[in-house]
């Protein structure tokens, strides 16, 4: 059970995307990474101001930039079960490769790629304890 000051759900951190055409990382977290839209709330022209995506143990939230919050970047490492697997599937959804899945000496499986909003992504699968 999470600390009274942490939503249920949350942890410490939680990533907090600000982005031009929201629905479109949305889709590609969705498809690449088998995340669950928790929620999204959207302005009365349909932009989304608000979403709660989980992906694994982890949520995410995403917006539409605008004026107040232009659009920003992240690096975010993200393991996964299958590093080749969801490699191929963001590389299917548009993303560019920044390095093939490769086993490194620190005992994981990762690789790294970059979606169509600039956020690079360094999945990874734990190959040793």
């Amino acid at each position: 059970m999470a600390p009274h000051h942490i939503r249920n759900g949350y942890h410490s951190v939680t990533p907090y995307f600000i982005v031009s055409h929201a629905d479109r990382l949305i889709d590609f977290v969705v498809s690449c990474f088998d995340a669950r839209i928790i929620d999204i709330a959207r302005k009365e022209d349909g932009v989304v101001k608000h979403a709660e995506i989980r992906i694994g143990d982890s949520i995410i939230e995403i917006s539409e930039a605008n004026e107040k919050y232009p659009p920003v970047q992240f690096a975010i490492h993200l393991y996964i079960n299958n590093v080749d697997e969801v490699y191929e599937k963001c590389l299917n959804a548009g993303a560019e490769s920044m390095e093939e899945p490769q086993d490194h000496a620190y005992g994981e499986r990762g690789a790294g790629i970059k979606d169509s909003h600039g956020n690079q992504w360094f999945i990874a699968t734990r190959t040793s304890n």
